[in-house]
């Protein structure tokens, strides 16, 4: 009787785990082929493309274009981009010009 009890309750637990991975499969399916990406406004970023020979540049200039002061130029290593500097490039474009970039 006990065996018997067991083995229904095992075939239930075994039947209920498996609708539950159809229902998860369905739902992982259903995540994976919708596009939230289409919903979405394209974002530029600030700053502007230039053509330099051929390569695109993107360039990032903030604060005044002044004679007497320098143009700081931030360059960013190992691959980054123009927006790597956007904590830093604010605070410098208050005191004179600065300039990040990229290349595209």
């Amino acid at each position: 009787m006990l065996t018997t009890t067991a083995n229904q309750v095992g075939r239930r637990f075994g039947r209920a785990s498996s609708a539950l991975a159809w229902v998860v499969s369905a739902v992982i399916v259903v995540l994976l082929t919708s596009n939230p990406v289409r919903a979405q406004a394209v974002v530029q970023p600030p700053g502007r493309l230039i053509d330099v020979g051929g390569y695109h540049m993107h360039l990032w200039c903030a604060g005044p274009a002044s004679s007497g002061h320098p143009t700081v130029v931030l360059s960013s290593g190992a691959g980054g981009f123009a927006l790597d500097w956007a904590l830093v490039q604010p605070a410098i474009s208050e005191a004179t010009r600065v300039c990040s970039y990229d290349d595209w």
